[in-house]
């Protein structure tokens, strides 16, 4: 069973089980946390109460519930109406940057070890070809899209560790915006632009699929540019929507099924620069979150001597030789570095610096 961030779970409850996904726990959990699980209303909410007898101390408030709501605009409709408190995870938009400036309601941003962008199939011809890969990265137009679809509210991202960590490496140089060398680049790689304006090898076309998830007007904005970036390089990009459980699902026509051409989405771990869980050769799923099938000996090195020192200085070094891997080997074309951002009401309280989230037990409203 692989998780997004690793938890206790108890032996007594799931042993029996050779499938955790089919046991009751998942609709019942358990846990120790500020705050426990009460029920859950399939399709509207799940609440929680305090746990008083949380090794901190009870939290400071009664519960929590989090509501289910279809897409952004109704979550910021209903923060509107007083009928929630807090919408986390906002896509940067105009619509949501007016509501943040209504009275009582506010914009929270948070600085993450995250990125954000286009993940490359690499088991996919002709993704498996280096120079294809590099070929998208020189056509795409980053700045472009951070100040088309975000007024440059994000900062232009290099490889996955953003410049606020201590492992940045600070002498990496942006990956250019080069449709020329791009078309070159496809040309050496047999694609060659007829006189219709798409790349042909063997007279096949080269013709991508980019699987985007629904319900965000920024994601489908950046799509469109994509599309005609890389239209302009010869290459034909269909934009795939996918509802969020399809595409983050484990089943047919998910990212971790593999399939997918292009994706554009987030990575976000905690603040240890270690990204191994999205890059290793051995985090393919279904170890890992390595869904571009992306395996390089040079990245697993450098991590091994990261993971194995507690040394700033040398894992600094090891650290600049995974982004320098990741440059290189394009897995993914990196957009910009991730941050959380929120609009919540005035007297909710998760953030006392506007830098980090408190712990949940000492949140306040």
């Amino acid at each position: 069973m692989v998780q997004a961030f690793p938890a206790i779970l108890p032996a007594h409850l799931l042993k029996g089980f050779a499938n955790l996904n089919a046991a009751d726990f998942n609709a019942h959990p358990i846990g120790t946390g500020p705050f426990v699980f009460d029920h859950w209303n399939r399709g509207d909410e799940i609440v929680y109460h305090r746990n008083p007898t949380y090794f901190l101390g009870p939290a400071a408030l009664d519960g929590i519930t989090i509501k289910f709501v279809p897409d952004q605009n109704s979550k910021l409709v209903a923060l509107s109406t007083k009928a929630i408190d807090w919408v986390p995870f906002v896509s940067e938009s105009p619509n949501a940057r007016a509501m943040a400036a209504q009275p009582g309601l506010a914009w929270l941003s948070i600085p993450v070890n995250g990125f954000v962008g286009f993940r490359l199939n690499t088991a996919h011809a002709p993704l498996n070809d280096l120079r294809v890969r590099k070929a998208i990265q020189l056509a795409i137009d980053r700045p472009a899209i951070l100040q088309k679809v975000y007024g440059n509210k994000f900062e232009l991202a290099t490889a996955d560790i953003p410049s606020w960590s201590w492992a940045y490496d600070r002498t990496l140089a942006q990956p250019a915006h080069d449709p020329d060398k791009a078309r070159a680049l496809l040309a050496s790689a047999g694609w060659i632009v007829g006189a219709d304006g798409k790349a042909r090898k063997g007279g096949k076309p080269l013709e991508l699929t980019l699987s985007t998830v629904t319900g965000f007007q920024t994601i489908a904005q950046i799509a469109l540019l994509a599309q005609s970036d890389l239209a302009r390089v010869g290459i034909d990009l269909t934009i795939k929507p996918e509802a969020s459980n399809v595409l983050f699902g484990r089943d047919a026509g998910s990212l971790y099924a593999g399939d997918f051409d292009l994706a554009f989405n987030s990575f976000t771990d905690q603040n240890d620069p270690d990204d191994s869980r999205a890059f290793a050769c051995s985090s393919v799923p279904p170890n890992g979150f390595n869904v571009m099938h992306w395996c390089d000996a040079s990245f697993d090195a450098a991590t091994a001597i990261a993971l194995s020192h507690y040394d700033r200085a040398t894992r600094s070094r090891a650290y600049a030789r995974t982004q320098r891997a990741l440059l290189d080997g394009v897995p993914e074309v990196f957009v910009y570095w991730n941050v959380f951002s929120n609009v919540l009401r005035t007297n909710v309280r998760v953030s006392a610096d506007g830098r980090s989230y408190l712990p949940p037990n000492e949140w306040t409203m």
